[in-house]
């Protein structure tokens, strides 16, 4: 896990494993918990009869200090989305 702080906003990074078990319905599967080890988490699932899993679990939290931050991470993550969708050829015809 990892933490950075920015003028207007703190981001948490958890990097880690997921536990997670079937239901005995074969539908969908209960979560457990989460655990930094692989290893352990290998561990856990080679010690039972039922299926279980362990996976990869990794998301960044990004926390806004106020409104006005929350607006600009908003608008940043907006504006990225919308130039992911340009060729290099619209970025340069558009001066960017």
């Amino acid at each position: 896990m990892g933490m950075s702080v920015g003028e207007n906003y703190s981001r948490i990074v958890v990097d880690c494993f997921e536990l997670t078990q079937a239901d005995g319905g074969g539908m969908s599967e209960e979560h457990i918990a989460y655990i930094s080890s692989q290893v352990d988490g290998q561990r856990w699932v080679e010690g039972s009869q039922w299926p279980r899993y362990c996976r990869r679990f990794y998301k960044v939290f990004t926390i806004a200090h106020n409104l006005e931050a929350l607006t600009a991470i908003k608008e940043a993550q907006e504006r990225d989305r919308a130039l992911a969708k340009l060729t290099d050829r619209e970025k340069e015809l558009l001066g960017l």
